[in-house]
């Protein structure tokens, strides 16, 4: 039997890599072609050893978003041919195929445009604590001739240790787990990428005060 599963969160090769990886080590799957470029998983599978929720949530497992299974273009054709009121009946007499299966953040049932609202606002809130962290640095003197004063007496060092460990921890959060997951798979991903230099240049500041 052939599947294709609509998978959002795809970036780079890498990632497809990742989810056909992933989806082969299920019994009774046999093929998996993931392409980046439009975001499906085609899975060709023996029906009677594996249901299309276990590779749904084989594909969650990897930290991507699984909306569903796609329709191959000549049944779409088919689908919006049909009366409306047949359409939604049958969405509501069918278990629904798009539930979301994410792992984002270790958050299951997370949707993409939750998931862009969980970035957006990680995004904010490390610019926010990290514009501090700037105005308050030897760099901020050098190039814009700023002596701002640190609040509550703090030192430089600790000051920069108390605003950036959270940008470290929440801001990247995503990218840790994004790393987790294709560490499991034996996938070098770009999130591992992301996780490594973060936490490196964040240890090595650390130690080095």
């Amino acid at each position: 039997m052939e599947s294709i599963i609509h998978v959002d969160g795809l970036l780079t090769a890498l990632c497809a890599r990742n989810v056909e990886k992933a989806l082969l080590k299920l019994p009774g799957v046999y093929h998996v072609v993931a392409n980046s470029l439009n975001c499906t998983a085609t899975v060709h599978y023996d029906e009677t050893q594996v249901a299309l929720a276990q590779l749904q949530a084989a594909v969650a497992d990897c930290g991507y978003v699984c909306a569903g299974e796609a329709l191959p273009d000549h049944m779409a054709h088919t689908q919006h041919a049909q009366p409306a009121s047949s359409i939604e009946h049958a969405a509501h007499a069918a278990p629904s195929s798009m539930e979301d299966h994410s792992a984002h953040d270790g958050k299951p049932g997370m949707t993409a445009a939750a998931m862009e609202r969980d970035m957006r606002n990680r995004f904010l809130v490390s610019l926010v604590l990290t514009v501090p962290v700037f105005l308050f640095s030897h760099l901020a003197t050098q190039i814009l001739g700023l002596h701002l004063m640190l609040p509550f007496g703090l030192n430089d060092k600790l000051f920069g240790f108390i605003l950036t460990t959270p940008v470290v921890i929440y801001g990247a959060w995503p990218f840790y787990i994004g790393a987790r997951n294709g560490l499991r798979q034996g996938v070098l991903n770009m999130s591992v990428l992301v996780a490594l230099s973060v936490l490196t240049g964040y240890l090595f500041s650390v130690a080095a005060a």
